[in-house]
């Protein structure tokens, strides 16, 4: 048996080696082929039903396997070479990649494989594609009926190239198991027409990463850890996502966290097209550093936060948008030419410098500055309710500030409107328990917090029923030159300070004075409820 086998290799001629396997029994053609594998045989075609590996195959040329690929090792089994592997059948039945033992995932790699014909195709163990998967060879397509070609709960590892030919019709059930591309040049994600549905969708390796023309590429999981994604077409979040380098989100398209995703998180992002990142989502996802956009980005989900961590960068034709009850988060500084807006009843945290060529804020929603050191609050433009809720120095205005809404000023935050008295705040701001403060003339703002005047700039304090406490700390003389005033708290003149009650006015102070300054009272003043 061993020199005929050797006169077999010797040969290696596909006519003669087809006659002796009519010829062996089931036992014998498993020594030949175990044979042939040890010794990395090429062949131009070969066929067969049932392809069993005992060990690795070198193929540098044409497999047809019409049944199953079936491992029988114990460990993982290769197919190397310059050839392809064709699952084809025209005829009812499926295939499988399988172990000996369903029960066993022993993993199988395929340096080429094309799925063609007919059948159904099911990964009962972990694949590895290294370099080419083609749902349909170019000539041949797949069209497959449901579920054409199952992943199961299993791990199909795609190295390289992967396309899906244009009159293939299977459709890819990769929902219940893990697609991983981990190529190291830069690789297409697998699409179709009708787009495709991963369960974890996992993208590595240093290649830059893009995704095939066709419907909405959709994924439970996404995990993004290699070469840089560029979204050239439309890919939806179901569950989480994790990316760490987004770039261009091409025109028309859309990275998306749909409603029912529960976080995601982006380590950069520089989208310098004009496409659009979308929190539709109820949970979070943060953006660590945005570097650059000149697309859309957008909060849609009703409760979710879109939070950006690091200074965030909008240029151009950049929008960043809440559409909805949400929130957005800007811990650190928002800095570009861009556009800020806020079209529904949502909510704009800013933490840091906050500065873009156009604001669109005036109807709808709440901007709150909330940093932790002092911060600028951008003046000139109109707010529909604007909250300063500052924890480490004072909130102070780079012009005049007009409300459609209301002002809230919380406890132990302080507004600095210096001498912007043009400024509009309707009659349901509330300076809750802060401090806003005037270098001279001010707008009268209610409310159980204190109003303070500071600066040696000479000034006149506005009527109002319900000013809580009332601060003198500046130089210039303060004039209380119409009625009525009433102060909830106390009265304070620091030391240096001048002020003077005109006569013919009334101020009612229910708390406490306490003098240290100058006061000229030519009214009446009177101390107590």
């Amino acid at each position: 048996m061993h020199s005929f086998l050797q006169h077999i290799v010797h040969r290696s001629n596909k006519v003669v080696i087809n006659k002796i396997m009519s010829r062996l029994s089931g036992e014998v053609f498993s020594i030949l082929l175990a044979f042939i594998v040890a010794t990395s045989l090429s062949f131009a075609q070969t066929t067969y039903t049932d392809w069993t590996l005992h060990g690795n195959v070198t193929n540098n040329g044409t497999i047809n396997v019409r049944r199953n690929i079936i491992n029988a090792t114990t460990g993982l089994v290769t197919v190397s070479g310059t050839g392809v592997v064709k699952l084809q059948g025209n005829t009812a039945g499926s295939h499988a990649i399988r172990c000996t033992n369903i029960a066993d995932t022993y993993p199988v790699s395929i340096i080429r494989l094309d799925l063609i014909g007919i059948r159904v195709t099911t990964l009962n163990t972990p694949t590895l594609v290294p370099t080419r998967l083609r749902i349909g060879d170019g000539t041949t397509p797949y069209i497959a009926a449901i579920p054409g070609f199952t992943i199961g709960a299993q791990t199909l590892t795609i190295g390289d190239v992967s396309t899906y030919m244009a009159t293939s019709t299977a459709p890819l059930t990769f929902n219940g198991g893990t697609v991983i591309f981990n190529g190291a040049a830069p690789q297409l994600i697998l699409n179709n027409a009708a787009g495709v549905t991963y369960g974890i969708l996992s993208l590595t390796g240093a290649g830059a990463k893009s995704v095939t023309t066709g419907g909405t590429v959709t994924a439970a999981t996404l995990t993004q850890t290699g070469g840089q994604l560029s979204v050239t077409e439309n890919v939806d979040v179901t569950g989480t996502g994790s990316f760490t380098d987004i770039g261009a989100i091409s025109a028309t398209k859309k990275l998306r966290f749909t409603a029912t995703a529960t976080s995601g998180s982006v380590t950069s992002m520089n989208n310098s097209s004009t496409g659009t990142f979308e929190n539709a989502s109820n949970g979070t996802v943060t953006i660590t550093t945005l570097a650059g956009n000149t697309g859309t980005i957008n909060q849609s989900g009703a409760t979710g936060t879109l939070a950006f961590t690091n200074a965030a960068a909008n240029n151009g034709t950049g929008t960043i948008t809440n559409t909805s009850t949400g929130t957005i988060t800007f811990a650190n500084n928002l800095t570009g030419t861009g556009t800020v807006s806020q079209t529904a009843n949502g909510i704009i945290n800013v933490g840091g410098s906050f500065t873009q060529n156009t604001y669109t804020l005036a109807t709808f929603g709440t901007v709150v500055y909330n940093g932790t050191a002092a911060q600028s609050v951008v003046g000139g433009i109109t707010y529909n309710n604007l909250t300063i809720a500052t924890t480490g120095g004072n909130a102070t205005a780079s012009a005049a500030i007009t409300l459609t809404g209301n002002l809230v000023i919380n406890l132990g935050s302080t507004l600095d409107m210096a001498g912007f008295t043009t400024s509009s705040f309707p009659g349901g701001s509330n300076n809750n328990a802060g401090t806003i403060k005037w270098s001279g003339n001010n707008v009268y703002v209610s409310g159980a917090g204190t109003t303070e005047f500071y600066s040696a700039a000479v000034g006149n304090v506005a009527t109002g029923a319900n000013y809580g406490f009332l601060l003198f700390s500046g130089t210039g003389m303060k004039t209380f030159a119409a009625s009525p005033v009433t102060a909830t708290g106390t009265m304070t003149v620091n030391a240096g300070a001048q002020v003077t009650v005109n006569n013919g006015v009334t101020v009612q102070v229910n708390g406490s004075t306490n003098i240290s300054g100058n006061v000229t009272n030519n009214g009446v003043v009177n101390v107590g409820p």
